[in-house]
């Protein structure tokens, strides 16, 4: 059997709900558990002793502030069939934990983070992209709760953050990488809309559909799917759920 497995990128501005997207697309899956997520957070690099003196002025949404080169390591590893391991970053401490996180290969790898769709050799890689849309206000608010239980900032300095360096790099760098997506799905989460719904039911068949054929899911699909996928082929998707979106920068 092929052991490339079927990469997916899953991208989309801070808080725009893409881990809920994952989620959503793992818990529909027949074989969820031959999945695997890589979240893209997990390759900043670490600051420098000088930026841990200032932190207040590092943009940590800056395409800089990421290790793309090991992020094409991992995924060309994946891709021939290898077990890897990926950095466990603290985000109280900015730095990697000593242990790296261990991934077994898997059949189907998301990887999910704002820069998903970012660099050109990445998207090479990825099989189907996927880019979350959200409305400002609302991804504002998601971040300001994250980041306050989940990383032990301050509201003062989450919307410090927020103006000086999330929006102006969600304009510059996140929002243009739309163009590349095979699928936009509106707001993120699927109980806020039919749309996201749909698109999610839309990605799992195309996936299924495409395990199939690949040979890692066994049994037929339900009709439905195989009609779709004589029409829709996985790699010419290009279908957009969300008609008042306009993808072009």
């Amino acid at each position: 059997m092929n052991r490339s497995p079927i990469f997916v990128g899953i991208a989309g501005g801070t808080a725009s709900g893409k881990t809920t997207v994952t989620d959503e697309v793992f818990a529909m899956l027949k074989a969820s558990s031959g999945c695997c997520m890589i979240p893209f957070d997990a390759f900043y690099k670490e600051c420098t002793p000088e930026q841990l003196a200032d932190l207040k002025n590092v943009n940590f949404d800056h395409p800089n502030i990421f290790d793309f080169t090991l992020v094409r390591d991992t995924l060309l590893k994946l891709k021939q069939g290898l077990d890897v391991e990926i950095p466990d970053y603290d985000y109280k401490t900015c730095l990697r934990k000593a242990e790296a996180i261990k991934v077994k290969w898997a059949p189907l790898i998301i990887l999910e983070g704002i820069f998903a769709l970012w660099d050109k050799e990445i998207n090479e890689i990825l099989d189907f992209k996927v880019f979350v849309h959200t409305d400002d206000d609302v991804r504002l608010a998601r971040r300001i709760k994250r980041d306050i239980v989940e990383r032990g900032r301050s509201i003062e300095g989450v919307l410090k953050a927020y103006h000086r360096f999330v929006k102006p790099a969600h304009i510059e760098f996140v929002k243009p990488t739309m163009r590349y997506a095979d699928l936009i799905v509106p707001r993120g989460r699927p109980q806020e809309s039919r749309y996201n719904k749909i698109a999610i039911e839309f990605i799992v068949q195309s996936l299924e559909q495409e395990m199939v054929r690949r040979g890692f899911l066994l049994g037929a699909l339900p009709r439905e799917v195989e009609a779709m996928s004589e029409s829709v082929h996985f790699k010419m998707l290009n279908f957009i759920l969300a008609p008042e979106v306009d993808p072009c920068i």
